[in-house]
């Protein structure tokens, strides 16, 4: 997938708000800049692809009280899950049943499974899954909008780089200009948190 919008819709977008001439170049230096800062915000990247044996360890592997595993995966989020495997030195793994595994955006549970593992003790896990966005996902079309909103913003920012400073009634404000609120309250929903 790579970027998270074009330079044509940065392009619309700053028809919208009505910016005159643009330069594509310095549209096109910060579209990568604004994808890499969407990836940080998130804590995770959207590409889809497929990962092999992707190791898990410490609170990314938890027992929950049910007495359910729960496995974090890097990906933001899981479509399918194809093996998976526990162990509690990596020297033995044992199997896991991925037909009854729960899968919640990056959180994997697996139900009723007969581990042989201490509740407190040390846990790794070995997990291979489809991880991502397919391309034509509703939700990247709010991923592109807000990719849009934000390369725009950066675009306008060059001419006035530094913060804004408002003058209300009860004194002089510091207003950051980091990136649009909307665009945050977009990006809310793909941010990556810990269960």
């Amino acid at each position: 997938m790579g970027d998270y919008c074009t330079l044509a819709q940065v392009r619309e977008e700053l028809v919208k708000q009505g910016t005159g001439s643009v330069d594509d170049a310095a549209i096109t230096a910060r579209i990568p800049r604004v994808t890499a800062l969407i990836n940080a915000k998130c804590r995770h990247s959207f590409d889809q692809e497929t990962i092999v044996a992707e190791q898990r360890r410490g609170v990314e592997v938890i027992v929950d009280h049910d007495g359910d595993l729960q496995i974090t995966v890097s990906k933001g989020y899981c479509q399918s899950v194809s093996a998976a495997a526990v162990s509690g030195n990596l020297m033995a793994w044992q199997a896991l049943d991925v037909a009854k595994c729960d899968i919640d955006g990056y959180v994997l549970t697996f139900i009723n499974q007969p581990i042989s593992l201490a509740r407190n003790g040390k846990r790794f896990a070995r997990i291979s899954y489809v991880g991502g966005y397919a391309t034509g996902a509703h939700e990247l079309d709010l991923l592109a909008q807000a990719a849009c909103r934000w390369t725009a913003f950066a675009y306008m920012k060059r001419q006035a780089p530094f913060e804004v400073i408002a003058y209300p009634d009860m004194g002089q404000v510091s207003v950051p200009s980091v990136a649009p609120g909307d665009v945050m309250e977009m990006l809310e929903t793909f941010i990556r948190r810990r269960p």
